[in-house]
């Protein structure tokens, strides 16, 4: 779940799936409006969380992760 400000910063809170399990995700960042193309660019960050494995027992921390990511759309082609 995120917002969005009327300047283009935005914000977020959710749930990371991935090989490790579940795990919440905080990302920031900012939406560029140029012409009728947005271009959200926003960092994420992923904190270690400690894995249980039903077959191999305790598995220990995933380890924490950052993650980038950059995109467009357009309104009007």
């Amino acid at each position: 779940m995120g917002v969005r400000g009327e300047e283009g910063y935005e914000f977020a809170l959710g749930a990371n799936i991935s090989l490790t399990g579940f795990a919440p995700i905080l990302a920031i960042g900012k939406n560029f409006k140029i012409g009728s193309v947005n271009m959200p660019v926003n960092i994420g960050f992923v904190p270690s969380v400690d894995r249980k494995d039903p077959y191999l027992g305790d598995a220990g921390p995933s380890g924490s992760r950052i993650t980038f990511t950059i995109g467009f759309n357009c309104k009007d082609f």
